[in-house]
């Protein structure tokens, strides 16, 4: 497993670490998010995506850590990652960076969890 640690001062995320990930897992890669105080009480979601017109979302559990949509790493490229958070009308987003995703043995519309 591949864990991308980023870390969030105000609205500027930053990615930690470049882990290897390759095309084509599924429910395998981890985001572990660390915030500043300026998040305190949003509920916050991953955003992902390699092509804007098919972004992914992922909830962060009670420790700030998700799982990466399989959808958003299906293709090698570029990965961005970005987060938002609501608190009853209030919204903050996030800037975004990026993690080069590698090519996997499966990728695009190949990957199954069948044997």
């Amino acid at each position: 497993m591949s864990q991308i640690e980023i870390t969030l001062k105000k609205q500027m995320l930053t990615i930690q670490n470049r882990e290897v990930i390759s095309s084509g897992d599924v429910n395998y890669d981890t985001c572990a998010f660390t915030f500043d105080d300026v998040w305190d009480g949003f509920t916050k979601t991953g955003v992902f995506y390699q092509e804007k017109n098919n972004v992914q979302y992922a909830v962060l559990d009670n420790s700030d850590i998700c799982v990466i949509p399989a959808g958003a790493m299906a293709k090698e490229g570029k990965m961005y990652i970005g987060v938002f958070g609501i608190k009853n009308t209030t919204i903050l987003t996030s800037t975004l960076d990026t993690v080069d995703i590698e090519r996997g043995a499966v990728s695009g519309d190949n990957i199954s969890t069948e044997p």
